[in-house]
């Protein structure tokens, strides 16, 4: 009479096994039929659809995939997500842009912030740059326990499509370290990407999420834990935002990590609007110009820029100065020998940045030996060996 029992279970079990593996056959067979539709496109119909880039030209996000943005405690990395709702509902936004036509509804997620104010805040700077919350959804995962994040999530955006089928979804994830039971956890991050995934995938919809980055021991500094191991694997972009030097300087950076189609090599420089509560851009060589000077030393530029200048301190009628004589000139004013001056006039001409003298006149170093009538009026300077 108990083997009875057993028997049934072992057949209910097996049919069970039967099905599961039918499921998962049929998985595989309806990908295939997708990628068979697929390759009969040409190339350039299969290249990813832009959602966002940056006014300056970069990626920010694909359709159907996955950005990171990852940064240290107060970089304005949740920041950088808020430019990137308001530019993807509409709003004119001063860093991204939307070239994607079709409609959009984005869901914010928070699982870092209190609701009614940090994050109310946040929520209110991106209201008020578009102007209405329709197709905005926001809200706290704080008061779900970590377990059962996940699963109210999927429900969540389960409800979302079937609501608004014809809008494509995009979903800010801050912080995504707090979807797991531990962060440095190798199957909790599998796990979590592996859903991203398959949301990405069922519901046709794109992801960005935020991350903390581990305490910075140099120039590049590792998102957190195992899931951002995992975040920088499976994510199309991958970006970094940081202050360059310090804060007190606000100059704001954004570095490309990973970027899947392109190799962007330079940084995108913004800053806080206290305004507004969002980031704006700055001027871009500016910036750059700014920072060069800062890494050269003050020293330095000043004593290679005495080699233009008159005794009047006007501008000199000589734009062909031999390279030696503006290296000769740092390592008099600033007592460097010849090696480290010669990677500071380097550093100059490889930024090809403008750099302000005492004069207030703005300068700019380049190799060559035939300047045109208009390098004295732009102070073109030519360096030559």
């Amino acid at each position: 009479m108990n083997q009875m029992p057993n028997a049934i279970k072992e057949q209910n079990n097996r049919k069970a096994q039967i099905n599961e593996d039918q499921k998962n056959l049929n998985i595989l067979y309806k990908q295939y039929d997708v990628l068979k539709q697929q390759i009969l496109k040409p190339y350039d119909n299969l290249k990813p659809s832009p959602i966002l880039v940056f006014k300056t030209g970069e990626p920010f996000l694909d359709k159907c995939t996955i950005t990171q943005i990852q940064g240290s405690y107060g970089s304005h990395k949740s920041r950088l997500s808020a430019n990137g709702i308001v530019a993807a509902l509409g709003g004119n936004d001063n860093v991204l842009q939307k070239p994607y036509q079709g409609s959009i509804r984005v869901l914010y997620m928070d699982s870092e912030r209190s609701v009614k104010a940090e994050f109310a805040t946040a929520v209110k700077a991106i209201v008020d740059a578009i102007g209405t919350d329709d197709d905005f959804l926001y809200t706290s995962l704080l008061t779900i326990p970590r377990h059962d994040r996940i699963e109210a999530i999927k429900t969540f955006i389960e409800k979302e499509r079937n609501d608004h089928p014809d809008d494509h979804i995009i979903v800010v994830f801050d912080v995504s370290t707090d979807l797991t039971g531990s962060f440095n956890s190798e199957s909790d991050a599998l796990d979590l990407f592996g859903f991203f995934s398959l949301m990405i995938n069922d519901f046709d919809m794109s992801i960005i999420h935020v991350i903390h980055e581990n305490p910075n021991r140099g120039e590049y500094s590792k998102a957190r834990g195992h899931v951002g191991t995992e975040g920088t694997n499976k994510s199309s972009n991958v970006l970094s935002i940081k202050y360059e030097g310090n804060r007190e300087e606000k100059v704001i950076a954004i570095e490309f990590v990973k970027v899947r189609n392109t190799d962007p090599k330079h940084k995108i420089y913004v800053q806080y609007n206290e305004e507004t509560k969002l980031l704006v851009l700055r001027d871009q060589r500016l910036a750059e110009a700014e920072i060069t000077a800062k890494k050269i030393g003050s020293d330095a530029i000043n004593a290679a820029l005495d080699c233009f200048y008159d005794k009047d301190n006007s501008f000199s009628e000589h734009l062909l100065i031999d390279k030696m004589d503006a290296v000769k000139a740092i390592m008099k004013g600033t007592g460097l020998k010849e090696t480290a001056a010669r990677a500071k006039i380097d550093l100059i001409i490889d930024k090809a940045v403008q750099i302000s003298h005492p004069s207030q006149e703005f300068i700019t170093f380049k190799i060559g030996r035939k300047p045109n009538p208009d390098d004295r009026k732009k102070k073109n300077i030519f360096l030559y060996k």
